[in-house]
């Protein structure tokens, strides 16, 4: 995630969500209550900013037989100052 962006979330349905630093967030729990927090991510940009950035959103799983799937795809976030 670009510098000086502030992302919050809120964990639901028995999901956590851990801070990896540089921008990486890692959320555990079962399908239902990832997609519910997944959901409830919101990032504000720095004060006075109208830069249109890219993030990446990467999800893998870890299957009940050991096999595992990922995939990341790019986001373009638009963003539009505000004025007083």
């Amino acid at each position: 995630m670009p510098s000086g962006l502030v992302p919050t979330h809120t964990e639901l349905g028995g999901a956590t969500v851990t801070d990896l630093g540089m921008g990486q967030y890692q959320i555990v729990g079962t399908a239902s209550a990832m997609q519910a927090t997944l959901d409830t991510f919101a990032v504000t940009p720095p004060l006075h900013s109208d830069d249109n950035l890219t993030i990446a959103v990467s999800a893998a799983t870890l299957d009940a037989d050991s096999s595992t799937n990922s995939v990341t795809s790019n986001i373009t976030l638009r963003v539009q100052a505000v004025g007083r």
